[in-house]
């Protein structure tokens, strides 16, 4: 009777991992084209993993688990100030898409990529304009 325990958590784990392994989503995270930043590049943390170096005018696709989803992004290079922006996402299904967009922050010019969830037509239509894949040098 232990045995049949045993094997039935055995099945019950081997079940619940294939379950989360279907579950995956893509999230499209965009950078619009602005003149303001053009030469500042974006780290970006997805669940605290850096995923890419994101340019100007371009976007990147990530495979994530599906369910909750922190992302970070701050400021490659000697700054002042690297202010951190997160947004954290509940549960999704499918493509998810997140547009960036380059702000100055005060005095010191410091720069900040703030986010915000497209829906999936204005996401859709986003990447078409955008047009461009990141090549992601990762680190």
């Amino acid at each position: 009777m232990f045995t049949s325990l045993l094997s039935g958590i055995g099945l019950l784990m081997t079940l619940s991992g294939n379950v989360q392994a279907q579950t995956q989503e893509t999230l499209y995270i965009l950078r619009e084209g602005r003149f303001v930043g053009v030469f500042v590049n974006f780290r970006i943390k997805i669940n605290g993993q850096p995923v890419c170096k994101l340019s100007n005018r371009r976007y990147v696709a990530v495979p994530v688990n599906a369910g909750p989803v922190t992302i970070e992004t701050y400021p490659i290079g000697i700054a002042i100030k690297r202010p951190v922006r997160r947004l954290t996402l509940g549960a999704g299904n499918g493509s998810r898409y997140i547009m960036g967009t380059t702000k100055i922050i005060g005095l010191t010019k410091a720069q900040a990529l703030n986010m915000r969830e497209l829906s999936a037509e204005e996401g859709a239509a986003a990447v078409r304009k955008i047009g461009k894949l990141d090549r992601c040098q990762r680190k």
